[in-house]
């Protein structure tokens, strides 16, 4: 059985439906068949901020974390993602991690947030 969703386009409101499997991370290609906008670059300008560091995790539990955040953040309508990192250990493989997905074209930047040296604020859309 296939599974299905679906989104609202931002540009003319009209709601579309596809197949999960038609859909990935890494090359969105659903449009919208009204005013082909791509539908997964369409952002409301929001920013899903989360804790990634500070309920005990350790680097491995860290990065699961932060790897399902911008999942969820890809899958809604969020322009960036706001990472509370720490500064410590946690902060430096997060930002490794981040700088890598950053090198594959899978985010579009990542930076000291606000100048918190313990946030990373990672935009994922235009």
């Amino acid at each position: 059985m296939t599974r299905s969703s679906s989104r609202q386009c931002l540009d003319c409101g009209m709601s579309v439906t596809f197949a999960l499997d038609d859909w990935s991370e890494e090359s969105p290609g659903i449009t919208c068949p009204k005013c082909d906008a791509d539908l997964f670059a369409q952002t409301d300008g929001s920013c899903l901020t989360v804790d990634i560091a500070h309920q005990g995790e350790t680097i491995s539990d860290a990065v699961d974390k932060m790897t399902q955040v911008l999942a969820r953040a890809r899958a809604g309508y969020y322009g960036s993602v706001r990472l509370i990192v720490g500064g410590g250990r946690i902060h430096d493989e997060i930002a490794a991690h981040l700088y890598f997905l950053q090198q594959q074209g899978r985010i579009i930047s990542c930076q000291e947030a606000g100048g918190n040296p313990g946030a990373i604020l990672v935009r994922i859309r235009k």
